[in-house]
C-alpha cells in the first residue's frame, strides 16, 4: 500500500484477470442475444411454411375435383382446406353428407371416412373389397386410409383390415 492512504496497489495481472472475466461475460451475453434473434427470425419464417388455410372448392387440384364428381356426384363440398406442413401439402375436404377426405398434393386420396355409409364402388381395388366380403359377408367398408406401404380399411363393425400395396391381407385388427 501507499503510505497515508487506504489505496491498495494491485499488479497488472489482477486487472487483466478482471478485464478478461468481464469481457468473457459480455461475449456470452452477446452470443445469447444473437441466438435468440436468429431463433425468433427462423420461427417467424417457418411459421409461414406450416399452416392451414380454408380454400374455395374450385381451388382444389383438378384430380381431387374429378374424384369427388366421379364417386360422390350427389354431394357438395361443405368445407375444404389446404394444410401445409413444411414441404408437404394435403387437402382436407368435408362433404355435405359428413364424409371426410384427405388428398395428397398430387390429387391421390389419402384418407376417406364416411362414418356409417359404404364407400362407393371403384375407390378401392376389387381384390380388397372381395377379400373383405369373403371374410365378413355382411361387411360394409366405411373408411379407408392409404399410404406408401399399405391400405387400411375400416368396416362398420369396427374391424380393420390392412393390405399391402399388392392387395395381400397383412393384418386384421379390432
Amino acid at each position: 500500500t501507499i503510505r497515508g492512504s487506504n489505496y491498495r496497489f494491485y499488479p497488472d495481472s489482477y486487472y487483466n484477470f478482471v478485464h478478461k472475466e468481464t469481457m468473457t461475460m459480455i461475449k456470452k451475453i452477446i452470443i445469447a442475444l444473437i441466438s435468440l434473434a436468429v431463433a425468433g427470425a427462423a420461427g417467424y419464417y417457418l411459421s409461414g411454411l406450416v399452416h392451414d388455410k380454408a380454400i374455395q372448392p374450385d381451388s382444389l387440384p383438378d384430380k381431387v375435383q374429378s374424384f369427388i364428381k366421379t364417386y360422390f356426384p350427389d354431394e357438395r363440398i361443405a368445407f375444404s382446406k389446404e394444410d401445409r406442413d413444411f414441404l408437404k401439402i394435403t387437402y382436407e375436404i368435408i362433404l355435405t353428407d359428413g364424409t371426410k377426405m384427405e388428398f395428397r398434393r398430387n390429387g391421390e386420396w389419402k384418407e376417406i371416412d364416411r362414418h356409417t355409409t359404404r364407400l362407393p364402388d371403384g375407390i378401392l381395388p376389387k381384390e380388397i373389397t372381395d377379400k373383405a366380403a369373403e371374410l365378413y359377408p355382411e361387411a360394409v367398408i366405411i373408411a379407408a386410409e392409404s399410404d406408401d406401404r399399405d391400405i387400411e380399411v375400416r368396416l362398420l363393425s369396427g374391424m380393420e383390415l390392412k393390405f399391402d400395396n399388392n392387395t395381400n391381407l397383412i393384418d386384421i385388427d379390432r
